[in-house]
């Protein structure tokens, strides 16, 4: 198992897949800007519209650390305007 930092743009105006399940056992994640960013856990990119997601800001719910099934897939976006994230993943 390898373990390895990485980051990525969150653009508000779509989901941004950042961790994928296959790949990786387990990951943090981390928003890394001022603009609060949506985190959704699934085996699909979420519609933009959906509702199904976490917030992550700064001041509040920062960071998270979570398992993922090899079917899941992590991916972000930015909550009202474009944002940035940061975070780790283990290799399977």
């Amino acid at each position: 198992m390898s373990t390895s930092t990485f980051s990525s743009a969150a653009p508000a105006n779509s989901w941004t897949p950042v961790v994928a399940g296959a790949n990786f056992s387990r990951f943090a994640l981390q928003v890394a800007s001022n603009d609060a960013v949506a985190v959704a856990i699934a085996t699909a990119q979420p519609a933009i519209d959906s509702d199904d997601f976490m917030i992550l800001r700064l001041g509040s719910d920062k960071s998270l650390l979570e398992d993922l099934a090899a079917t899941d897939n992590v991916y972000v976006r930015g909550v009202q305007s474009a944002s940035k994230v940061r975070g780790y993943k283990v290799g399977r």
